[in-house]
C-alpha cells in the first residue's frame, strides 16, 4: 500500500477494486466509494458493421471529455484512450455517443465509456456501439465485461438486454495524494 500511494503524481487518481471493504493507503484522500456491478457478455455477439460508427481519435479527446463529463458514465479522464480505442457516433459533425475499451486482463476486455448525449437518447446508439464493441471484443477471442453502479437499475437492464449478465459485486474507491 505504500507504494501505491507513490505512484499517481498530485493531479492524479487511481482506482481500487475489491469484493471487501477498501483500506485507504498512507497519504492517499479518498475521492468516492461505491458499489459496482461487473458484467459479462454470456451470448456471443457478432462483428456488426455500421457507417455511423468511426474511430476516435486524440482530435475527438475533448470532445470525449465534454460528453463524459457530461454523462457520466463511470470514471473517465483524457488518459482513457491511452488504455484501448473508443468508437463514436457524430451527428452534424459533433459526437453525440460513444463507447470504448479499457482494462485488460487474461481472456477479458472491458467494455467503457458508454455515453449517449441527453438530446440524441432513445435512437438506439448506446446500444449499436455497445454491440459493435463487444463484437470486437469476441472477434479476438475474449470474453467483454462491463462495471455498472449499483444502484444504476437503468444501465443494469440496458446492458441485461444485450446479453449480459452478472459475475460479481465489487466496491471501487477513488484515490488521490492527499495534499
Amino acid at each position: 500500500m505504500d507504494d501505491l500511494a507513490q505512484m499517481p503524481s498530485a493531479d492524479e487518481m487511481i482506482a481500487m477494486f475489491e469484493l471487501d471493504d477498501i483500506p485507504i493507503p498512507a497519504g492517499m484522500t479518498s475521492l468516492g466509494y461505491f458499489s459496482l456491478h461487473q458484467l459479462v457478455l454470456s451470448k456471443r455477439l457478432p462483428l456488426i458493421h455500421d457507417p455511423e460508427i468511426e474511430l476516435l481519435t486524440e482530435a475527438d479527446a475533448s470532445e470525449m471529455m465534454e460528453l463524459a463529463e457530461l454523462t457520466k458514465p463511470g470514471p473517465f479522464s483524457l488518459q482513457s484512450q491511452r488504455l484501448g480505442p473508443f468508437w463514436g457516433v457524430k451527428a452534424q459533425g459533433k459526437l453525440v455517443a460513444m463507447a470504448g475499451q479499457r482494462m485488460r486482463q487474461p481472456g477479458f476486455v472491458e467494455l467503457s465509456g458508454v455515453c449517449t448525449h441527453p438530446e440524441f437518447r432513445g435512437r438506439g446508439f448506446a446500444s449499436l456501439l455497445s454491440r459493435y464493441v463487444s463484437g470486437k471484443i469476441v472477434s479476438i477471442g475474449r470474453i467483454p465485461y462491463v462495471h455498472v453502479h449499483g444502484t444504476n437499475k437503468a444501465a443494469l437492464a440496458f446492458f441485461g438486454g444485450i446479453g449480459f449478465e452478472l459475475r460479481t459485486k465489487l466496491n471501487l474507491r477513488r484515490l488521490t495524494p492527499s495534499q
